[in-house]
């Protein structure tokens, strides 16, 4: 009797499996927590922000318990007691763990392309184009730099070819100047200049929204943080066209005098212009001081962005470094 009863204890305890089931186990687990702590997408400010890191530190704890749960549901809760309790410290370890360094690695990739971002800033407020972009923020800012600075050399160059600052500068100006008998070339100026206000911005922006998609895509950087990244340009779009819209009002006042001037009689003297009809003079002491308000908004307009992008390169140096 006692050998029957013995049996059947015996043939009632739940066999436990091999140990390579829970090893299989732990491996799967360890393998999702990393993936989870390098795969997902970091804000531009997880090295600055705790609540950020505390966030990161709770959810990678969170989904190690889950994670372990599940394995225990399936194989783990089979094995030995040390076992049980070894493999939650490790998978809570892990999982910790792997945040830490995963937020160490992101915050050290994110302040060096902010430290570029900054490098580029100080490199446009010299007239100077932007480095290339090391990450998605400094590759979006370089594509947005570049392009509008291109606009503006290219429309510069073609200002001096076209005879504009020797017109009003006055220099070396002569009745036979080639400037004066192309006035009506002024109006292209012009109009190109209205263009690019309008059409350039939305250029550069489309081209920098499709490098923002992609790094969002890649997971480089988070819509969110894509999403503000344009939002603060999008603020600066009004002074950008106003900035052309001053020199499309420039260059056609521009004509304006240099019809004047290939029309009617005049005197140069050095870099002075003197002329005998007082309304002659009356109108060119119009349109040159319509000019000279125009220049005097634009230049104080450009000041001011320069000084914005000086301190905001501060501010970028002063959190991650100079670039």
């Amino acid at each position: 009797m006692s050998d029957s009863w013995g049996d059947d204890s015996g043939a009632s305890e739940e066999p436990r499996p091999p140990l390579v089931l829970p090893l299989i186990a732990t491996f799967i687990v360890t393998a999702l927590l990393l993936v989870f702590a390098f795969a997902m997408p970091r804000g531009l400010d997880i090295g600055h922000n705790d609540s950020s890191i505390i966030g990161a530190l709770i959810s990678g704890c969170m989904v190690s318990l889950i994670l372990w749960g599940i394995a225990f549901a399936i194989t783990i809760r089979r094995a030995g007691g040390g076992w049980q309790v070894g493999t939650l410290l490790f998978i809570l370890v892990l999982g910790i763990g792997s945040q830490i360094v995963a937020i160490t690695l992101a915050a050290h990739r994110i302040g060096g392309d902010m430290a570029t971002v900054a490098g580029q800033f100080r490199a446009i407020s010299v007239g100077n184009r932007a480095p290339d972009g090391t990450g998605p923020v400094s590759r979006i800012s370089a594509v947005f730099l570049n392009g509008n600075l291109d606009d503006r050399r290219a429309f510069d160059r073609e200002v001096e070819a076209r005879g504009v600052l020797q017109l009003l500068n006055h220099e070396g100006l002569t009745h036979a100047s080639p400037v004066l008998h192309h006035c009506a070339d002024f109006e292209a100026l012009a109009a190109r200049a209205r263009t690019i206000g309008a059409d350039g911005w939305n250029g550069h922006f489309a081209e920098a929204r499709r490098i923002a998609d992609a790094a969002v895509q890649s997971r480089e950087i988070t819509a969110g943080d894509a999403a503000a990244l344009f939002a603060s340009m999008e603020s600066e779009h009004g002074s950008y066209q106003r900035q052309w819209a001053l020199d499309a009002e420039m260059i056609e006042d521009a004509q304006e005098f240099c019809a004047l001037l290939a029309r009617r009689p005049w005197v140069g003297r050095g870099n002075e212009i003197l002329f005998p009809n007082p309304a002659d003079l009356s109108e060119a002491r119009f349109h040159m001081e319509r000019i000279r308000q125009n220049a005097d908004e634009e230049r104080i307009a450009a000041d001011a962005s320069r000084r914005d992008t000086d301190e905001a390169a501060g501010r970028l140096e002063a959190q991650n470094g100079p670039g």
